[in-house]
């Protein structure tokens, strides 16, 4: 990440000041998981921590740069209230897409491709 960087303000594509895009001492992002006491059995939420990471810093200015023009795009939705304005939808319609949603949940992991067929999937 510090070599890419560097490259990019020698090449004039980033101010000099990029460089406080560099985090000095970087660390591997790690992983933990918070239980969903509201679940039987608390089963555990991944939640991956990004601080001090090599690209944290360079996300924060992807995100303060980025913002105000996603903000315009008409494909634009902030909320879920945005949305149902938005689209002025009967609930049944709604409905229909919510359900297409929770049911139709693929991924992969590992080279192995899974439907998820209980609860819904960060990030979904």
């Amino acid at each position: 990440v510090k070599n890419k960087i560097n490259n990019l303000i020698a090449k004039q594509e980033l101010p000099a000041t990029a460089k406080n895009l560099i985090i000095t001492t970087p660390r591997t992002s790690c992983i933990y998981f918070l239980p969903k006491i509201h679940k039987p059995n608390n089963p555990g939420r991944p939640i991956v921590s990004a601080c001090s990471c090599p690209t944290e810093l360079i996300s924060s200015y992807l995100d303060k740069v980025m913002a105000p023009i996603v903000k315009t795009l008409p494909s634009y939705i902030k909320d879920s209230q945005h949305a149902l304005e938005i689209f002025r939808s009967s609930s049944e319609t709604l409905l229909r897409l919510a359900e297409l949603v929770l049911t139709l949940n693929c991924f992969s992991f590992g080279g192995n491709y899974y439907k998820q067929t209980n609860g819904v999937a960060m990030g979904t």
